[in-house]
């Protein structure tokens, strides 16, 4: 059926450019990429300060095989560190941690309300591990841009997800190993340092909302119904 829309389509939108790659092998119509965004209400989520320094995780169990790829460092990190809380928004990941970290966890489950989902993130640094798989190389950066849109710091693997959006050591950091991981989490431990880039990754965010970004839409589909071709 999806094959048979896409045939059918004057023209198809997707997200991310790996995605778009497969969609043109599929279709003579335009395909063309419109990334993941926020809405603009996310600026006004009010959330809990943490009591003491905390990584946290928000996702579903789809990001269990990222965590068993990734989560080797942040164990190690969180063991080496038992005055660290560890939270997770969502779906618990502990089964990934090492057994003498998991008193430095907590597990908030899933909400039906995106906004209080948000609300929950109580966290200072949000953790996005993603495994080298094809699945995840056509993946969106949404993650980070929520993280930033709420004033969290994002630590990612370093893919193509997440490199045009972190501005390494700027507003996030970018991870390829433990060592990086735990450089990472060892520097955003500097309360003043994890606010400058805290601040700067919340105003690059305010670009990435539906809002500002909603003119694409409108420009390509005005495009798609001004084409000679169209069906």
């Amino acid at each position: 059926r999806l094959r048979e829309c896409i045939e059918a389509a004057d023209m198809v939108t997707t997200t991310t450019e790996p995605l778009a790659r497969m969609l043109r092998a599929m279709t003579n119509a335009p395909v063309v990429v419109i990334g993941n965004y926020v809405d603009k209400p996310i600026f006004k989520v009010e959330r809990k300060p943490t009591e003491r320094y905390t990584l946290g995780f928000a996702g579903s169990y789809s990001h269990s095989g990222d965590w068993a790829a990734e989560g080797r460092g942040i164990g190690r990190y969180l063991a080496r560190h038992p005055e660290v809380g560890m939270h997770f928004v969502g779906t618990d990941m502990s089964a990934h941690l090492p057994g003498s970290a998991l008193s430095q966890v907590r597990v908030t489950p899933w909400l039906p309300d995106i906004h209080a989902y948000y609300a929950a993130m109580e966290m200072d640094v949000r953790l996005v591990p993603l495994k080298d798989t094809p699945f995840n190389s056509a993946k969106s950066g949404l993650a980070v841009v929520e993280a930033m849109a709420l004033g969290i710091v994002p630590v990612a693997t370093d893919c193509l997800a997440y490199r045009g959006l972190i501005n390494d050591g700027k507003d996030g950091f970018l991870c390829s190993t433990d060592k990086q991981w735990q450089h990472a989490l060892t520097a955003l431990k500097d309360p003043t340092l994890r606010a400058k880039m805290a601040n700067r990754g919340r105003e690059k965010a305010r670009q990435w909302t539906i809002q500002k970004q909603a003119y694409r839409w409108q420009e390509s589909y005005r495009f798609a119904l001004d084409s000679p071709g169209r069906s």
